[in-house]
């Protein structure tokens, strides 16, 4: 019977939390006010352009994002690309734990 339902367990839907619709410090969107508890992090402030964009910045964002729970996120910087980019192949060359 275990096994019956491990096989159930792969094939059945997954629920996964997300947040398709987040900003970056370099959209001018972005707001790091206290939220939900949240003390802002001063790394956080409004970036003026993508070359004020550092690891640690990027690792700021990220670790943020992992202390909010959310597993699948959609960085919507309107008509910007390079903050989410960055996040991207950061997370995916080992920057972050």
């Amino acid at each position: 019977m275990p096994d019956k339902i491990e096989q159930a367990r792969d094939s059945a839907a997954r629920f996964y939390r997300a947040d398709l619709h987040l900003h970056s410090p370099l959209s001018h969107d972005w707001k790091n006010d206290a939220r939900n508890g949240c003390t802002p992090d001063q790394l956080l402030d409004r970036l003026k352009g993508p070359e004020e964009i550092t690891e640690e910045i990027v690792a700021a964002y990220y670790n943020a994002l992992k202390k909010s729970g959310l597993q699948i996120v959609a960085i919507t910087d309107h008509m910007k690309w390079s903050f989410g980019v960055r996040l991207t192949w950061s997370s995916k060359n080992g920057h972050f734990c």
